[in-house]
């Protein structure tokens, strides 16, 4: 299912400038227009046995300076993805 993540990217930026905005594109990588500048999306995340047809086992990460200045863990991430999940 493609969405669009640009409102998602706005309502971020406008509520809190700071936050990193994190696509999850597996299916859209190579397939999909994804304008990370003009979107406001700090950091892509795919992987190569999707849009980019290639064998599986390579995760592909994409980050924006601003992202790239940031100090964050896999970890980091999987737990933030997690407690979101578990507070809804």
């Amino acid at each position: 299912m493609l969405s669009d993540p640009r409102p998602v990217a706005e309502a971020v930026k406008k509520i809190s400038p700071e936050t990193l905005v994190v696509l999850d594109a597996v299916c859209a990588v190579a397939s999909e227009d994804i304008q990370m500048d003009n979107w406001g999306i700090d950091v892509v995340i795919s992987a190569s046995q999707k849009g980019l047809g290639a064998p599986p086992g390579l995760s592909i990460v994409i980050a924006s300076q601003k992202a790239m200045k940031v100090k964050i863990t896999i970890v980091d991430v999987i737990s933030t993805a997690i407690n979101s999940l578990v507070s809804v």
